[in-house]
């Protein structure tokens, strides 16, 4: 075909009229022969029109009800477009499709099965492109196959169903309905005859990836009818299995916390890689199964198999094989139909099916008797993620003993314990590695505090063995699921007795350095050769004891530093990378263990001497992991160091502060935020300055990441700044006050820190600074960014820094006595989020920032709307948009209430006459919230409250009042006087 002329074909079909005569049709067909008698595999394309043009002609000359030329034409179809992958554009794609729809209906029976192969092959590769799905839908939703005598009904009911599927992908919401009403009375079917029980696997199977398919693309529709497809997927998962009977789909419904029961078969759970979730993809190959003892009997002598010729040849093995293969499909597109359906819907609708889908008539069964290890692998993905997104839910479990009502806590429990006799008992009957990650995965999620011992004990009893299995992958394993054990948290004395008794498992375990036989075992194993991904899970188990059970082994920190040395020497960059993550982990859990302060000096002082600065050129990696140990080093071991080390660990972290990969500058700078921080360097001057400087240039690093961290630093380096103010002035603010603009007016991720590093530098400006030319117009500047980080930003984490910042300022008395032009900006700010936030956070920030200012005179014309806008807080308090803000409401109240006192002590005579409009109304209000705020606060905060009642009483006392100011008085004393003596 490679050299076969497509223009004199075309010449050929342009010489033919109509094709309705008989010379035409004998013409047509001796063209269709040469073409289909030509070799496609050679055959490449180079004109996809010319192609196109032939298919065009024969739609347009061959007459649908010529079933001996349609059959010719759709083998041309799927050489073509099957083969080739020749795409049908616009006009020739809606000519083709509704050529095939009226040939279905016109030709004679013999050719169903060609047109709908040659219509599946132009909808697999055009669907997204055909207009009249609807026409589609209609016409495939009748029964073709009844009218199938010459052909075999199930075999044309199969090609059908794959003509669905193919459109599945363009369903709409709308015509989702009349789709799926297609697709589930392909379902009604369970009466399976043994001879057409293949056939009919091949269908349902496709039936269900149609399904799933339509469930991706209509999320939508999957929310309305969730339990329709739930009663799909739990209908075939078990297709062919061990005493498995076909049962009638059915609609699945929420069940009821008490019907939880514990599973009398075992339920077997997968743990995809350690907190790393993924979907198995469906596939179309499904490797045979271990054995037949776990398939549905039926007679083989009494198969009439009708498929095909070659499927009439085939020994009675043969054709169990193949069975078991297309059963084991359908299973597959059962579970996979399940997994998609966990990862579209929420938990929390989700949850109410658990029962049924974890239950012994659920996955359960599946896992123990499934004898494909493909389907089995998919079944532990889906339990794994089943367990991973019901982990709030299943934290609640609670064993009870037995009560006059089944509280939904001890239901949890009794689903849990069931699962682990489940997976104890698929240890011995499915493939274990699936089964090693899911038991990982169950105790991950099972709080085993609150439920009756001995559950983890037998689950890793079963499992320990695999530790020395000559498969690294189940060694592998069964360490993933020991550090599970290790992780969980609270401990147990259970989780204790496993890792100090030493298992009979016949290994040669060292008697020292520690009780731990786990502990033993990793020493022993790291100084072997082992395989990369070996050696560094036994490093993730020694890792997970430094950080969750740090008794056991802080005696025995020089023998994990020996052998930490020594990876770091030889063993590979992978390796020296994941011991230096270890190191980090031990360093950050020293740096909080004062009695350890000889042992942790002892460690640096060996790695800074040793191999640290050895690491820091072999690659970008292992220079981030060092900068990352050097953050944990703290201030004590920091302090303690020689002087030449401390200036070491410096020289490293400035030079890599200006490396030339981004996540070396990220960790280096990070590292340096912290050392900001330590009393031994925030008084040392050059240390100051230099830190100043490489936080000047990281900040506007083109890396995000970078910045956000340099952001950090920038925020601890004035807060050192404003805790040393009275000391010493490391740096003048101007320094960094323009830098931290930019920053707080840059990335939202960068913003927060901007502005904290605003407001500590607000808090050092004093009078002196400001006589400068140089701070001229810094404060409106500084006003303006806060303002607008506070009420225009989305991010709360920025607002919450910015009513920080503006109490910073506002509480600044020189700043007030130096200028009057910048306060107006900050008062409107704080006046509206005290008043409107949905933040009650936020608006609590902006109360306290409201009370931060110390005179009267420093609201000015502020003073009055302040009042309002905190009458307003008050008022509008219980509104809530969000019942998550519920929380914050008391530290709301308070703060607000806390406010009103403040005002009121700062209140004079010429104010009363303008707050009676103010409080005329809403002194109830007031008066209410201040009494609650009296008498359920600490005496320690209450005081405020005496106190704006002395101050009112005292401008009572001492002044001539006209009627209209005593009458304010009287509704401030009668507010703020409650009860007190």
């Amino acid at each position: 075909m490679a050299t076969y002329k497509f223009d004199d074909i075309i010449s050929k079909f342009s010489s033919i009229i109509n094709g309705r005569s008989s010379g035409d049709k004998q013409k047509i067909n001796a063209i269709l022969d040469e073409i289909n008698a030509t070799d496609f595999k050679t055959f490449k394309i180079t004109n996809e029109n010319k192609e196109a043009l032939i298919l065009n002609q024969c739609f347009t000359l061959i007459s649908p009800s010529n079933t001996f030329l349609v059959a010719k034409c759709c083998h041309l179809v799927l050489n073509l477009v099957g083969k080739l992958g020749v795409k049908l554009e616009d006009q020739t794609l809606n000519l083709a499709v509704n050529w095939c729809l009226e040939s279905l209906k016109l030709s004679a029976d013999v050719a169903l099965l060609d047109i709908l192969q040659a219509l599946e092959a132009i909808i697999e590769t055009s669907v997204l492109k055909i207009s009249n799905i609807e026409r589609l839908i209609t016409v495939l939703s009748e029964p073709i196959e009844d009218h199938a005598s010459l052909t075999t009904p199930l075999e044309v009911k199969n090609w059908r169903v794959r003509c669905l599927k193919a459109i599945a992908p363009t369903i709409s919401l709308e015509l989702s309905n009349s789709y799926c009403t297609c697709l589930f009375k392909l379902f009604d079917t369970t009466d399976f005859k043994p001879d057409d029980l293949n056939s009919h696997s091949q269908i349902l199977k496709c039936s269900v990836e149609a399904l799933q398919t339509l469930c991706t693309s209509c999320p939508e529709w999957l929310s309305k009818h969730l339990g329709e497809v739930l009663g799909v997927s739990m209908a075939y998962i078990h297709f062919g299995l061990a005493n498995w009977r076909s049962k009638t789909v059915e609609k699945l419904l929420p069940s009821p916390g008490a019907q939880w029961e514990p599973v009398a078969n075992p339920v077997v759970k997968t743990h995809l890689k350690k907190r790393k979730l993924f979907k198995l993809k469906d596939t179309d190959e499904v490797p045979e199964e271990k054995s037949t003892s776990h398939l549905i009997p039926f007679d083989l002598n009494s198969m009439k198999w009708t498929t095909s010729d070659s499927d009439m040849s085939d020994s009675d093995d043969g054709k169990a094989s193949r069975l078991r293969r297309n059963q084991a499909k359908l299973r597959l597109a059962a579970v996979n139909l399940l997994l998609l359906v966990a990862k579209i819907i929420e938990i929390r609708e989700l949850f109410g099916y658990y029962c049924t889908l974890l239950g012994k008539q659920g996955l359960a069964y599946s896992i123990v008797h499934e004898p494909n290890p493909k389907v089995i692998a998919s079944v532990s993905s889906t339990i794994c993620v089943l367990l991973f997104l019901a982990k709030a839910y299943l934290a609640q479990a609670q064993h009870i003993e037995m009560v006059s009502y089944t509280p939904f806590s001890a239901i949890l429990a009794s689903l849990l314990t069931s699962l682990h006799q489940s997976v104890v008992v698929a240890f011995s009957s499915a493939t274990p590695l699936p089964v090693l990650n899911c038991a990982a995965f169950l105790v991950d999620v099972t709080p085993y505090h609150r439920l009756q011992p001995n559950l983890l004990t037998k689950l890793v009893e079963i499992a320990l063995p695999f530790i020395k299995h000559k498969d690294v992958y189940l060694n592998l394993g069964v360490l993933k699921l020991l550090e599970t054990v290790i992780a969980i948290e609270p401990k147990t004395e259970e989780q204790k007795k496993i890792l100090m008794s030493i298992p009979s498992l016949n290994i040669n375990l060292p008697s020292t350095p520690s009780d731990c036989w786990l502990f033993n075992l990793a020493i022993k194993n790291l100084s072997y050769d082992l395989q990369i991904p070996l050696h560094l899970e036994w490093w993730q188990v020694i890792s997970n004891l430094i950080f969750h059970h740090f008794d056991i082994i802080r005696n025995h920190i020089n023998v994990i530093k020996s052998v930490m040395l020594r990876d770091f020497e030889t063993k590979p960059e992978l390796v020296q990378i994941h011991t230096g993550r270890v190191l980090q982990r031990m360093a950050a859990v020293l740096a909080g263990k004062d009695d350890m302060q000889d042992e942790t000096l002892d460690l640096w002082t060996t790695l800074l001497r040793g191999p640290m600065h050895l690491l820091l050129g072999v690659s970008p990696f292992l220079s981030a992991v060092v900068c990352d140990c050097l953050s944990n080093l703290g201030p004590a071991t920091f302090t303690q160091l020689s002087e030449d080390l401390q200036i070491h660990s410096i020289t490293m972290l400035f030079g890599c502060c200006r490396h030339d990969d981004s996540s070396v500058r990220s960790a280096a700078v990070q590292a340096l935020a912290k050392f900001i921080l330590c009393p031994a360097l925030s008084k040392e001057e050059q240390f100051i300055y230099d830190s100043s400087e490489i936080i000047k240039e990281l900040v506007s690093d083109a890396n995000l990441n970078v910045a956000m961290k340099a952001a950090w630093a920038l925020g601890n380096l004035t807060d050192v700044l404003l805790k040393i103010r009275d000391e010493v002035e490391m740096l003048p603010p101007i320094n960094l006050i323009d830098i931290s603009l930019t920053v707080a007016q840059g990335h939202t991720k960068v913003r927060a820190n901007g502005v904290r590093a605003l407001g500590n530098l607000m808090g050092l400006i004093n009078k002196t600074h400001l006589s400068q030319p140089s701070y001229k117009n810094v404060l409106v500047s500084v006003a303006t960014s806060l303002a607008q980080n506070a009420v225009s930003i989305n991010n709360t984490k920025v607002k919450w820094n910015a009513c920080y910042a503006i109490k910073s300022m506002l509480k600044n008395e020189d700043l007030h006595e130096t200028s009057n032009t910048w306060q107006g900006i900050l008062y409107n700010a704080i006046n509206g989020l005290v008043s409107k936030s949905h933040n009650f956070k936020v608006r609590a920030n902006a109360s306290s920032a409201i009370s931060s200012v110390s005179k009267r005179e420093h609201y000015g014309s502020y003073f009055i709307p302040t009042w309002t806008a905190l009458l307003d807080g008050l008022e509008n308090a219980t509104n809530m948009t969000d019942f998550k803000e519920f929380q914050h409401q008391d530290g709301l109240l308070e703060q607000l209430c806390i406010g009103l006192c403040h005002l009121a002590i700062l209140t004079n005579v010429q104010d009363l006459a303008n707050l009676y409009d103010v409080l005329v109304f809403r002194m109830d209000l007031a008066k209410q919230h201040v009494t609650q705020f009296h008498a359920s606060t600490v005496p320690e905060r209450t005081d405020i409250v005496l106190k704006a009642t002395n101050h009112i009483t005292e401008l009572i006392q001492n002044s001539n009042l006209s009627s209209n100011q005593k009458t304010v008085a009287d509704i401030l004393i009668d507010i703020f006087n409650v009860g007190l003596t």
